[in-house]
């Protein structure tokens, strides 16, 4: 099973990427989430990892429309590992669900509706 929780403030303004005859869009930002821990030394300590996540379909649009920089999220989705033509790879989370943890950007969204699509609902052919 390929599935990832995350809880994180989102690092950047969601970028909207159209497809074709602009029905297939991705959502595209960065999303920080901190580990606290206690040191050997007793001493506490923080990480703070910084992850790609990608949202396909028509929740590309409610993040894009709700979601700005600083704002909190959860976020449940599957990890994608690809590679570039230069031999890089990239992690990103492919996003399948989310959910506001404060307030959006806006009025209210339509959380139920729009944020909780099916996981079969990312835009991806396969």
């Amino acid at each position: 099973m390929n599935q990832i929780n995350l809880i994180g403030n989102v690092g950047s303004d969601p970028e909207i990427k159209e497809f074709g005859d602009g029905d297939n869009k991705v959502s595209e930002f960065s999303l920080a989430t901190n580990r606290r821990f206690k040191k050997a030394d007793g001493s506490k300590g923080e990480e703070t990892t910084w992850l790609r996540c990608k949202v396909w379909g028509k929740r590309a649009d409610v993040i894009q429309q709700y979601v700005s920089k600083g704002d909190k999220l959860f976020v449940t989705g599957r990890i994608s590992i690809r590679q570039d033509n230069e031999g890089r790879y990239w992690t990103e989370v492919i996003v399948q669900e989310f959910e506001f943890l404060g307030s959006p950007k806006g009025s209210a969204p339509p959380v139920a509706q729009a944020a909780k699509a099916s996981s079969s609902d990312d835009g991806l052919p396969w």
